[in-house]
């Protein structure tokens, strides 16, 4: 009535008391910059305080708790979970003992006093909105299960335009708008998304995939993941649901295209290894070559083997080395090959034996054509 103290509670060593105090079934409370989860009764007569409890939970905290049913839910900043290096947690305690019962990793340190509905609790959750002193300074929810106190992370806004730090608090309109504001200056106000706006938001993610290459498949994914997850009703309003249709299958293409020149491409490499081998002038390399060539051509795709751009080499090679190739017929675009007994003959009797065989039918030809010449100078 006049401003008079009542009574106090000392907190030396804790660090000053910024938060603000919350009431609960005749306590009191609140967090300390020194990271202090405190708590102490109420006297319902006099008013005096008394019966302090504390407990340290984080390096810092300004936030102003929370006490719904036997838990406390605020929020902290580093030095939570030990060894971690998260610089802000969501962080659910005990309302009697203050014990830390579960804490979730924020972006950033959250200042805030956490807004709590419990419009799911039917459902089984709880749901607390929070801000966080970080960029971008959007809307961080937490699900807490009732059950268990577990909880999720979900990022609700990301202020997207107007990113910048944000110590304030949120607070919720009776149609269920959040209204908040950050260091950029602006008030925002974050309401439920009705089915246009939720089909407009997946048709403008579908349009900025813009031209498809290799690229854009996290784009892709990301635009049928958006489109999936609405609701029939939700789906009838995306108009330009065959632009991303159209991406996925250009995106497919692109991907074949790429397996099948990668494959060409590595053949091209062995058949430039038959050049280096011919050059060098080592028959046995040159076979070893030839053979590698042919067999890794010759598991290729029809539509692999057309980009192959110079596997004239590979049959110019087999023509001037015969018995070196795996396959039955050298120079051949077929994929069978010889049996493997047949191949290790060729390779024993080796290049020595076919070239006698070639030259000696040269030899031949060149003496039945000196004989015929003779006759025909006597007649």
């Amino acid at each position: 009535k006049n401003g008079s103290e009542i009574s106090h509670l000392d907190l030396t060593g804790m660090g000053d008391q910024r938060s603000s105090i919350a009431y609960s079934d005749g306590r009191v409370y609140f967090t300390t910059k020194g990271g202090y989860l405190c708590s102490a009764a109420v006297s319902s007569s006099d008013g005096k305080l008394s019966d302090l409890k504390w407990k340290k939970v984080s390096d810092q905290s300004t936030s102003t708790p929370i006490v719904y049913k036997d838990y406390v839910y605020f929020c902290a900043g580093s030095g939570v979970i030990e060894g971690a290096s998260g610089s802000g947690y969501f962080v659910v305690a005990d309302a009697n003992t203050l014990e830390m019962v579960r804490a979730v990793e924020m972006k950033g340190y959250p200042q805030c006093s956490p807004l709590l509905s419990t419009a799911y609790e039917d459902e089984g959750y709880l749901y607390f909105y929070c801000t966080y002193n970080k960029t971008p300074g959007g809307i961080s929810l937490i699900k807490v299960k009732t059950a268990d106190q577990s909880a999720e992370l979900v990022e609700l806004y990301d202020a997207a335009g107007y990113e910048q730090f944000c110590i304030t608090s949120i607070i919720c309109g009776t149609d269920g708008t959040l209204y908040y504001k950050n260091d950029s200056g602006n008030v925002f106000a974050v309401g439920v998304s009705t089915d246009a706006q939720k089909a407009q938001q997946v048709q403008d993610q579908i349009a900025a995939i813009g031209t498809v290459t290799l690229d854009s498949e996290n784009a892709i994914k990301a635009a049928r993941a958006a489109y999936d997850a609405l609701t029939d009703a939700q789906k009838e309003l995306v108009n330009n649901l065959s632009v991303l249709t159209d991406a996925e299958t250009k995106l497919a293409q692109l991907k074949k295209e790429k397996t099948d020149q990668d494959a060409a491409d590595a053949v091209i490499v062995k058949i430039q290894a038959v050049e280096t081998a011919v050059a060098s002038g080592d028959k046995a390399a040159i076979r070893q070559a030839i053979r590698a060539a042919r067999t890794a051509y010759n598991s290729l795709t029809s539509a692999q083997k057309k980009l192959v751009t110079n596997y004239s080499v590979l049959t110019e090679a087999e023509k001037a080395y015969p018995g070196t190739s795996n396959s039955t017929k050298p120079g051949s675009t077929g994929g069978s090959s010889t049996p493997a007994d047949s191949t290790v003959k060729s390779s024993d009797t080796g290049d020595s034996s076919q070239m006698m065989l070639w030259m000696g039918g040269v030899l031949l030809s060149a003496a039945a054509l000196t004989v015929l010449t003779r006759k025909r100078k006597r007649s």
